[in-house]
């Protein structure tokens, strides 16, 4: 299972600019997940600002057969 957790209620995320933001950190999270194979994993999350939102944890990967 793989949860994805993002808190918005810094500044990054103000003025409406939440889908923006959250596009943002999901396309760099996309650049450090791709050709990974996410066995027990933790990612911490940035906003734009450098500031820690979050995180992406990996409980289990189960490869179908």
């Amino acid at each position: 299972m793989v949860k994805i957790r993002i808190a918005t209620e810094n500044a990054a995320f103000s003025e409406g600019a939440v889908g923006d933001e959250v596009a943002g950190i999901l396309r760099c999270l996309a650049d450090k997940v791709e050709g990974s194979n996410m066995e027990d994993e933790s990612i911490r999350l940035r906003d734009a600002d450098g500031n820690g939102v979050g995180w992406l944890e990996v409980d289990e990967i189960e490869n179908p057969q």
